[in-house]
């Protein structure tokens, strides 16, 4: 054996043996006692607070904290609110320990500070091992400059966006910035400007949406090169001879129906680029196709758990099922679309009076050679994907996969088979839309970071008291008007814990109708505005795209109106029913 294979044995040797004796820890010495103490750090609505500090102390002194393996002054919750305290105990701290001299100290920007004596009887001993079970600690919200700096940004961001001083996306990056500034510049010398930190703001990014939305928006970008989106438009004018009327409400039931079975926002990025091309044949404004199918995705989405974010939150937390969704808001669904039906007719008859009748033959068979399937081979490996994909949104439960994953798998897969120029694919991605969401979930980040939501949900549970009916309507239209500027899904996230506390003290709500009532408001309130739900979002960037731009006042004076009758009628059903 020659030197160099002697020293290669002799360190593969050391290393094993390292490897089954390891030499022992700094942070903690040979045979020392250690103590665990574990808990769950919540809000009054019994919501876990993530990234809490905590620090120990025994006797008055701080302790070291050990944080795998190395000592740390602090110890932080995690994103339930959890936290698993471990540290070491020399025999004056084990005594003083066991005299109950242990205090846990918990602090977090926007909540009062708060320390927990932990009692000698909370301690139990397994040999060298000791292990403290505290259970669930509250921490209440301090109302401070933090709140009213995220509340006052929020609401300037919405402001602008209803002026359009600036472009949705332009503002939202402002509030989004001004929000991450004030929490690094003043709140890290002075907590109570702290609102978000970086890490906590990504936290709150819904990258499900972002990434649905992403991968949908390829996918609709392929199918749109092979002409199929021209050639429905034509179908569509030629089966309704020119009838504008007939032609929108038929759309905005198909709308509503599809919606209820695939997720509201992957309907509008489908029916969009359709809509536009219809409305342009029949010579009359997008608005007047695109909005009602928009209030009809939002509307439609909230008959089933898989049509909209919110009802999949209900369900999760209530144990409610496909069918009690399709029984319950079913029904509310169906008279709501009837009412938006006719709302259509007021607010666009005059619209749909102006489109074309009679186009002349030369225009006729112009259109007719426009909308012809232009890459045919495309087009059926791109419905193959597409078809594929939409089963997996039907069995993603099953596999406890978001819809994200599924929407994904089906965009790259079909951006493998083709193998589409990247950098054309890449232009075809309206980034503007997805910075917006981005932004405005930072920003609403902020506002529930600060407890600006949890306000709203506690003088629900404190208005209400132990009246169904007062219970009922505050649900339904707290959330609907929150919905409206909020995103509904912090907000339903806020809520859950309310509803939950109320059926179970409310006489009559053990049938489960606050959490109806929550859907409602949730899902209906998001109509009211143009940033009220993930839809409208994307279908006025998919208009804008197009060269028509949705303002805020556009949307507000349709939305608003359509979002108060069918909260109203919504309401007035579940009185009489439960």
């Amino acid at each position: 054996m020659s030197k160099r294979q002697r020293l290669g044995l002799f360190v593969i040797l050391l290393l094993a043996f390292l490897a089954v004796f390891p030499p022992p820890s700094k942070a903690q010495g040979p045979g020392e006692p250690t103590l665990t103490i574990v808990g769950r750090l919540v809000n009054k609505q019994g919501a876990g607070i993530p990234g809490a500090s905590i620090e120990v102390l025994v006797d008055g002194k701080p302790q070291a904290i050990l944080v795998e393996g190395k000592k740390e002054d602090a110890a932080e919750t995690l994103s339930d609110g959890s936290f698993i305290i471990k540290l070491s105990l020399s025999e004056g701290t084990l005594r003083a320990v066991k005299q109950g001299k242990l205090v846990l100290s918990f602090a977090k920007p926007s909540y009062r500070g708060h320390s927990l004596a932990v009692e000698a009887d909370r301690i139990v001993q397994v040999g060298e091992k000791f292990l403290a079970d505290v259970g669930e600690v509250t921490l209440e919200r301090h109302i401070g400059p933090a709140f009213f700096i995220a509340t006052a940004v929020f609401l300037g961001v919405f402001i602008l966006i209803a002026l359009r001083v600036l472009h949705e996306t332009t503002t939202s990056l402002l509030g989004a910035v001004l929000i991450l500034s004030i929490s690094y510049f003043l709140g890290t010398s002075n907590p109570d400007f702290h609102i978000l930190s970086l890490a906590r703001a990504i936290e709150y990014i819904d990258f499900n949406t972002i990434f649905l939305i992403m991968a949908m928006m390829i996918m609709v970008a392929l199918m749109g090169q092979t002409g199929v989106f021209q050639w429905l438009a034509f179908t569509a004018y030629r089966i309704t001879q020119g009838r504008a009327w007939r032609l929108a409400v038929l759309l905005t039931v198909v709308t509503a129906i599809v919606s209820a079975l695939l997720n509201n926002v992957t309907v509008m990025l489908l029916i969009a680029p359709i809509t536009i091309e219809i409305a342009l044949v029949l010579g009359i404004h997008p608005f007047s196709l695109l909005i009602p199918e928009v209030l009809a995705s939002n509307i439609g989405g909230a008959a089933t758990l898989i049509g909209d974010p919110p009802n999949t939150m209900i369900s999760s937390y209530a144990g409610l099922g496909f069918g009690d969704f399709l029984v319950n808001m079913g029904p509310i669904v169906t008279i709501s679309m009837a009412v938006l039906v006719a709302m259509t007719k007021l607010f666009y008859g005059r619209e749909y009076g102006k489109a074309h009748l009679d186009v002349s033959p030369s225009m006729l068979k112009k259109l007719e050679e426009d909308s012809r399937i232009t890459d045919l081979p495309l087009l059926k490996k791109a419905l193959i994907v597409f078809a594929l994909t939409i089963a997996l949104f039907f069995i993603e439960d099953f596999f406890h996969m978001p819809p994200c994953v599924a929407a994904l798998m089906g965009a790259t897969t079909l951006l493998v088979w083709v193998r589409p120029p990247l950098s054309k694919m890449l232009r075809e991605v309206d980034w503007t839309t997805l910075l917006f969401f981005i932004a405005l979930f930072i920003i609403i980040g902020g506002i529930q970071e600060v407890g600006l939501i949890q306000m709203i949900a506690e003088t629900i549970e404190r208005v209400a008291g132990d009246s169904l009916t007062l219970a009922i309507v505050l649900i339904a239209w707290t959330s609907g008007l929150a919905s409206a500027v909020i995103s509904n899904i912090p907000f339903t996230a806020a809520m859950l814990p309310i509803v939950a506390f109320l059926t179970k003290d409310v006489p009559g709500a053990e049938s489960n109708v606050l959490y109806w009532a929550l859907s409602v408001g949730a899902c209906f309130g998001g109509n009211a505005t143009s940033i009220g739900a993930a839809a409208n979002i994307v279908t006025a960037g998919l208009a804008d795209r197009a060269g028509y731009h949705i303002s805020f006042g556009d949307f507000l004076k349709v939305g608003a109106v359509v979002t108060f009758a069918t909260i109203f009628i919504s309401t007035i059903w579940l009185l009489i029913r439960y």
